[in-house]
């Protein structure tokens, strides 16, 4: 088992890990800049292999900032082994997340981003979304943050939504699917990727 490193647009970099046992692939994405971000942080199982894809586009404890959609073992699973490994790096997250869950979790004291607030990396700038939670089977609908991106190049959301066709679906659902649409903006990519949180990434600062 391995982990590929695919750059998928300018300093962003798609690391997966496929398990063959369950037919799933897992990805985290590293966006470089003067203040490194990893989004998503992998399952602690596959912190091995994920930190050692990182190191092989940058030293691992350069990392910077720790940024996820919400609370699951295959998006911050391995959140405390990185602020191990990274001694300068934080996490960063909606404020709902921080305040209900990451704030106790996290061996370090997260930064809490209210909605459409920006982080510049030197290079690309994240911004962040709170969005509308619709349940996943098994769990009770909420209000939940998700994280910011504005990097390079993206349109996803979750895919159990599209069943939803064959039933009602109301038109609060249709606002959520556009509001979490990710985008990443690049100069020459465009490519669909897995789902994730609230981020918006882009190469340059927001217009004003």
């Amino acid at each position: 088992m391995e982990t590929r490193v695919t750059e998928v647009a300018d300093g962003v970099h798609q690391l997966t890990t496929h398990i063959a046992e369950s037919g799933l692939s897992f990805n985290q994405y590293l966006i470089t800049g003067d203040e490194p971000m990893l989004f998503h942080t992998g399952m602690r199982g596959l912190f091995p292999l994920v930190s050692g894809a990182v190191s092989r586009v940058l030293p691992a404890e350069s990392v910077r900032w720790i940024g996820f959609g919400h609370v699951e073992a295959d998006e911050s699973g391995s959140m405390n082994e990185w602020l191990a490994v990274a001694p300068q790096s934080t996490v960063v997250q909606g404020q709902i997340g921080c305040m209900v869950s990451i704030g106790d979790l996290a061996n370090r004291p997260p930064v809490p981003l209210g909605h459409g607030a920006s982080l510049d990396i030197g290079g690309h700038v994240m911004q962040w979304f709170d969005t509308p939670h619709v349940p996943t089977p098994g769990r009770p609908a909420s209000s939940t943050t998700q994280p910011p991106r504005r990097c390079s190049a993206v349109t996803s959301s979750h895919g159990w939504v599209r069943t939803l066709r064959r039933r009602r679906m109301t038109s609060w659902v249709r606002r959520w699917r556009r509001r979490t649409a990710l985008r990443v903006r690049c100069p020459s990519t465009r490519r669909a990727v897995p789902r994730s949180g609230g981020w918006r990434s882009s190469t340059s600062p927001p217009s004003r």
